[in-house]
């Protein structure tokens, strides 16, 4: 029988990623998971849906006057919801209370590394980076940055398929980077680049001809080069429409963004974006990986393919929350990439989530430059 405290609070539980996680754990951990969100009609009619004793909460992570009692019984908080400043994870990480965020702003994942020593010194272990990208990104870096003697130079390519259904927060995040003026690692400098200004050729597992995919601000190519010591790292993205990828690079160096992010026209298309459908639901996450292999310049690939993005951050999330209320982890802030064997943790994603496929051979040259 659970303890009256060891609860699963999902903030943001009704959400499209946060359901996922809900579904997932509330069979793995029943009677201990709490949907929580805005709206407590939204978060007690999936309580219902889901059964096994799942229970709902209405939060808001602005109001501490409500925070004593909603985490008073609780020993992991998974966040699938935006925040703009630190002070709800301090609370957490203050009671003791294990935290997952699913954030892809690296701006807020930086705020909350600097809550490492309260953390440690209230035994809670936080984990970041916890999905797509960053999150599958960054185990498949940490996988390639074992195969080589030094890893020098890494390329992160993001294919996102437009049959998939993207929520509005997602979309969001998009619009506002579209032109986005970024700092990368290029051998251990900043450099100052724009999304969507720069491209490269690649050629993703399963597809027959080559896609262009270009520059985009993921949080990952900030944290890797800081977890795994690599001096270059940049993230590409590409729709699995080649037509479309480029349409966008041409809007956005026209000016697409700055338009997109006015109040009136941000809704809109938000809103439009959310309906539009074309292509497949496929995501597909591969690295290429450059550096000295016993002695030889070598490039290496690495790729993960699933079905759903919404989903498939979903099963990493609560992957990585099962993780965690099994015990044993470092206490502190942590990147997942920095906790778990890429391995390990790849076999058994596809056990849970059959579309799910990994390819670790590390097909690639020898005797070639960076």
């Amino acid at each position: 029988m659970p303890s009256e405290q060891d609860k699963i609070l999902v903030a943001g539980g009704y959400g499209q990623v946060g359901r996922v996680i809900a579904h997932e754990l509330s069979s793995q951990f029943p009677g201990q998971v709490i949907v929580a969100g805005r709206s407590r009609a939204n978060a007690e009619a999936l309580a219902t849906e889901l059964g096994h004793g799942t229970q709902a909460s209405q939060i808001n992570v602005y109001d501490s006057g409500m925070l004593d009692e909603i985490l008073d019984d609780v020993c992991l908080v998974i966040m699938c919801l935006d925040q703009r400043e630190i002070s709800f994870v301090r609370t957490c990480l203050e009671l003791g209370i294990n935290y997952i965020d699913l954030s892809a702003q690296y701006d807020f994942l930086k705020k909350v590394g600097s809550l490492d020593t309260t953390a440690k010194e209230h035994g809670a272990t936080a984990l970041l980076s916890v999905g797509l990208a960053p999150g599958l990104s960054n185990l498949l870096a940490a996988y390639a940055k074992r195969q080589f003697d030094d890893l020098t130079h890494l390329d992160i390519f993001i294919m996102l398929g437009l049959g998939d259904v993207h929520g509005h927060a997602a979309i969001a995040w998009l619009i506002d980077n579209l032109d986005a003026e970024f700092f990368v690692h290029d051998g251990g400098v900043p450099l100052r680049v724009k999304s969507f200004h720069e491209s490269r050729a690649c050629h993703f597992p399963g597809i027959s001809e080559k896609q262009t995919a270009f520059r985009f601000n993921f949080s990952d190519q900030h944290v890797i080069p800081q977890t795994l010591r690599i001096p270059s790292v940049s993230t590409w993205l590409c729709f699995d429409s080649s037509f479309v990828t480029r349409r966008i690079s041409m809007l956005a160096k026209r000016g697409l963004g700055r338009l997109a992010r006015l109040k009136i026209l941000r809704v809109l298309t938000i809103n439009l974006l959310s309906k539009f459908r074309m292509g497949s639901d496929i995501c597909t996450v591969m690295v290429q990986a450059h550096g000295p292999i016993n002695g030889e310049q070598t490039l290496r690939e690495y790729n993960v393919t699933g079905h759903g993005e919404a989903k498939l951050t979903g099963f990493v999330a609560a992957e990585a929350a099962q993780l965690v209320m099994r015990g044993g982890l470092a206490k502190g802030v942590f990147h997942l990439e920095q906790l778990v064997n890429p391995g390990d943790f790849f076999h058994q994603l596809s056990t849970v989530d059959p579309r799910f496929s990994y390819d670790l051979a590390g097909y690639g040259y020898s005797g070639v430059s960076n």
